[in-house]
Formats: structure tokens, sequence, C-alpha cells
């Protein structure tokens, strides 16, 4: 029911002033009288508090705007309600909580429950009552204060008061620590084989798809340097921002390239024992297309999925920008990690598998029928350690980080901290092991080659020095 205007008049000399349902727009006017103490006015449309709002309120002590349409708090609003003790702003699009508190001196009650927060001003409250009680359910309200206030807050296991990152300088040594290792390992590759070599043309790319982790880890120290204590604060605003957006990008192109590319190393490995003579795997052109079509393929699914987080829940869900990992449980991140899950527990560490088995009986045959030079067994027996040495990082890598990760969408309410910890504690395993392994099976293997090279050379001088003995013409 609509409020006549000679209602109103007779509504402004009463001590309560109600007006709930009635659409109103505004309510930053001079026509009340200053001796109203109770103001009503939620479950209207209201929009935003202007500087010096209520300054007709001059004993004003209950005011409730809940349920209204209210995202934005001028400074200065409630500068001349010195009197007020409760305030009530729940239900309210609200994103931003600036010092609006400064002048309450008797401040009493704050309910602002259904508001969630991008950005909290860590001295809001800094100037308030001691005796304030604050009702909210957002907890980084809470967080931001100060001791001798009484904050009620539901507790979320997933959200709490800390940095970005409980240990960042580990973020930061694992980052250096896999950038360093994969750049050693190119450097290997250059130095040790030839450069349109296709095996180096394959662990060059995949020492590059693990440099992705490393970015991703030092994105994440770069920022929680850069928000500090305040991360809080702004862990909304955080986990929709273009840089979050990023950084699930790399983390989740990482995931996909990694896999694609130790299964096409373990393939091509299989198929040039298996086809010595005639395989595409030894041509180095071949090699370089297939690689250019995978990154392409796995960059193509991983901006795929990250666009559709954007359109669909416009943020990602953790604070750590990890697109398979949401404590809300939405159906879009359980999609993600069901696919991510199972592509890395039946496809890369079962076939890698596969072929070092396989690898391993073709040799095995080989041996039987033909006699293998001494270079040639050496070689094979360095393919199958090598590929044993990959599945079983892999095996080390995946395998808890994904019981981790089922965890999370399994139970209710889980460590949010066994998240961060295995992100920088079992996901690098495998971009710190490949390296070290290429890195290592190529200096064994070149220094071999040389080896059997010069005593190859050695038998045949000796061969001709015998030849051509006087004594034997």
């Amino acid at each position: 029911m609509k409020v006549t205007q000679s209602e109103f008049q007779s509504i402004l000399s009463a001590l309560i002033f109600s007006l709930q349902h009635n659409n109103i727009k505004d309510i930053c006017t001079d026509k009340y009288p200053k001796h109203i103490r109770v103001i009503h006015i939620n479950f209207n449309i209201l929009s935003t508090l202007r500087k010096r709002c209520f300054t007709s309120f001059h004993e004003l002590q209950i005011l409730r705007l809940d349920h209204n349409c209210i995202s934005s708090i001028q400074q200065h609003t409630f500068v001349h309600l010195s009197t007020l003790q409760l305030l009530s702003l729940s239900n309210n699009p609200l994103k931003v909580l600036s010092q609006i508190f400064k002048y309450l001196l008797l401040f009493k009650v704050f309910l602002i429950n259904n508001v969630s927060f991008s950005f909290i001003d860590q001295q809001a409250l800094a100037n308030v009552n001691e005796t304030l009680i604050i009702i909210t359910s957002d907890l980084h309200l809470c967080c931001v204060a100060p001791s001798p206030l009484h904050c009620f807050s539901e507790t979320l296991h997933y959200v709490s008061c800390s940095r970005l990152l409980v240990a960042s300088a580990i973020f930061s040594t694992v980052s250096l620590l896999i950038l360093f290792l994969n750049i050693c390992s190119i450097q290997v590759q250059i130095t040790t084989t030839q450069a349109q070599n296709a095996l180096s043309s394959t662990i060059r790319s995949t020492n590059v798809g693990d440099m992705l982790l490393s970015v991703y880890l030092g994105l994440m120290s770069i920022f929680d340097f850069v928000y500090k204590d305040s991360f809080f604060t702004q862990q909304e605003m955080w986990r929709s921002s273009f840089p979050c957006f990023t950084a699930a990008f790399i983390v989740l192109s990482f995931v996909v390239l990694s896999q694609t590319l130790l299964l096409f190393l373990s393939l091509s490995r299989f198929m040039v024992v298996y086809q010595p003579t005639n395989t595409k795997f030894k041509n180095n052109k071949f090699t370089m297309k297939a690689l250019s079509l995978l990154h392409l393929l796995s960059l193509s699914v991983s901006g795929l999925i990250v666009l559709c987080f954007a359109l669909s829940i416009k943020a990602i869900p953790s604070s750590l920008c990890l697109p398979f990992c949401d404590p809300q449980k939405s159906v879009l991140v359980v999609i993600v990690s069901s696919f991510i899950i199972l592509s890395q527990f039946m496809v890369s560490t079962l076939t890698l598998l596969l072929h070092t088995s396989l690898v391993y009986q073709k040799k095995m045959s080989l041996q039987r029928v033909e006699l293998a030079s001494n270079l040639k067994s050496h070689s094979d027996a360095i393919l199958i350690v090598h590929l044993f040495f990959m599945s079983l990082a892999n095996i080390l890598c995946w395998y808890p980080t994904n019981i981790i990760y089922i965890l999370a969408m399994v139970w209710n309410e889980y460590p949010s901290k066994l998240v961060m910890w295995s992100t920088v504690g079992t996901t690098p395993i495998n971009s710190v092991m490949n390296p070290v392994l290429f890195a290592v099976f190529s200096v064994r293997g070149h220094v071999r080659k040389r080896h059997v090279g010069k005593k190859h050379v050695t038998q045949g001088q000796k061969t001709g020095q015998v030849s051509g003995h006087p004594a034997l013409q």
C-alpha cells in the first residue's frame, strides 16, 4: 500500500518512522523532524547513501536499512548520528566498506548479514565504541575488528584472516628451483645433442611446459607480497581479477600440457624402438609439427575452461586460483576436476607404465634375434631406466595431489591449507625430477657414445696395423 502525502506528514511527528515495502528510492532529505529515534525503511529500493544523508536525525537510535539495493555508502554519511545505537544493512549488494562509523559514539549493534564484501578498509572499525557487537555473514569483517569488539560470524572452513600464502618463501624457492633446473636441462640438450634431434626437441618442449608451473608459483608469491596482510579484505576482488584468471589459465595449461607431452614422449620412444627404421617420430620436422599441435590444443582447452569460469561464476573459486578446487562444490568445478583426475590417473600414468613395459619387451626380443652392439644395448638400458623414473615421478606427483582434490570434492569440510601444501609440495615433483632425469641420462648417453666411438676408432686402428703387416701380405 502506498503512503499518501497527508499520511506522510502525520508520520513525521512520530518517534518511530516505518516505511516498509514502499519502493522508496531516496531517504537523504531535510524534511524529517529531529526527534525521530527509530527508522525502519527496509524492503525498499534505496541504492546510494550520500554524504551527510542523515543531517536531521540528531536523536536517532535505531536505523534499519536492510533488504534494499544499497551498493554505495559515501564518506561522512552518518556524521551527525552521534546517538545511533543499532544499524542494520543486511541483504544489500554492498561490496565496499570504508570508514563510515567514525562519529558513531554510542554505536552498540551492527547487523550486516547476507552481504559479501569485495573490499574492506582495514580501518573501517578503528574508531567505534569498544562495546560494539557485530553480527555478520562475512568473516572478513571480523578480521578487521579490533580485539575489544565482539564479532559473530558464520565460520567457513575455507575462509580465514590469513595472507594469500602461508609460506611465500617456499613458493618462491620452488618456483626458482623449477625454472633453474629446466633451463639447465634445455642447455644440456643443446650441448649434448644435435639441434635437429627429434628426442631433444620433445624434451625441450617438456621443459618449457614444466616451467609454466614455475610461472604460476612465482605469480602467487608476487601477489602475496603485493597484498601482504590485507589480502583477506580483498579476497573476493582478487578471485574475480584478471591476474587470478591468468594464473588459473597458466596452472591449468601446465596440468594439461605436462600430461600430453609426457604421453607423447613415451609414445615416441616406444615407436622408435618398435619401428626403428621407418617411424616418423625420428623425423624432427614431424615431431615439431606434432608438438606445436599439442601445445595449441592444450592451451585452447585451458583457455576455454577458464573462459567458462569467467562467463558462468564470474570468479575463480579458490584463492590460489586453482580451477579444479572449489570449497563450495559448483558443478563446473566438479566437471573440470573429474576430467583432470581421470585423465591423469587413467591416461598418463597407465600409458607411461605400459610403454615402459613394451619397450623392455621389444628390447628383449631384439637381443634374442640379433647381436646388438654395446652402444645400442646401453642406449636401450638408458631408455628403459629413463621411462621408469619418469613414470615414478608422475605417480609421486599426481597421485597424492589427485587424492587431495577428490577428498576436497567429497568432504563437506577439509583443511584448506592442505590444498596449498599439495600445490607447493607434491605438484612440483614432476617439474623437478623431469629436468634432472633428462639432463642425467642425456649426459650419460653422450659420454657413453664418445667412449664407444673412441673404442671403435682404436680397434679400427689396431686392425689396420695388423692387416698391413709385411708378414701377412
